[in-house]
């Protein structure tokens, strides 16, 4: 599931920067294209690294050891994002507006790539897969207990 969510995330992100971009200079000019260029990346990629961390954490084959690491990355992750905006805006002075636009935007394409992904008829294939494992399980650990 996760190349699929992967895959249908870092597309629908990239596409909605650039219209994010577009409309930031036909609004507001270059410093908000700047703008929109910078917050859609920082945010996009958190975002699909979200995924990544998350898909990990529910998998089968992970390990407790590996999801405390993810974990952990996932904490680093949002530190170094926060870290990226206050630097982006108090330092580089980036224009609020524009970063805005591109949050917004990565939030938007993010959101509407997924749905497109999850309802495609490979990921309910791996969806169904899935919840009969899961349901097999819980039918063995009713018999245990």
């Amino acid at each position: 599931m996760r190349k699929i969510l992967m895959k249908a995330g870092i597309s629908s992100v990239i596409l909605s920067v650039v219209v994010a971009t577009v409309l930031a200079t036909m609004f507001d000019g270059e410093a908000a294209a700047l703008g929109a260029i910078f917050g859609g990346t920082l945010a996009g990629t958190s975002f699909i690294g979200l995924i990544y961390v998350v898909t990990g954490l529910v998998a089968e084959q992970t390990q407790t050891r590996e999801k405390l690491s993810m974990l952990t990355v996932m904490l680093v992750k949002l530190g170094l994002v926060g870290f990226g905006f206050w630097y982006g805006l108090i330092k580089l002075q980036l224009s609020p507006s524009g970063t805005a636009l591109g949050i917004g935007g990565s939030i938007l394409g993010l959101t509407l790539g997924l749905n497109k992904a999850t309802s495609s008829p490979e990921a309910k294939e791996v969806m169904e897969r899935e919840e009969a494992r899961i349901l097999a399980e819980l039918e063995k650990d009713e018999k245990r207990g």
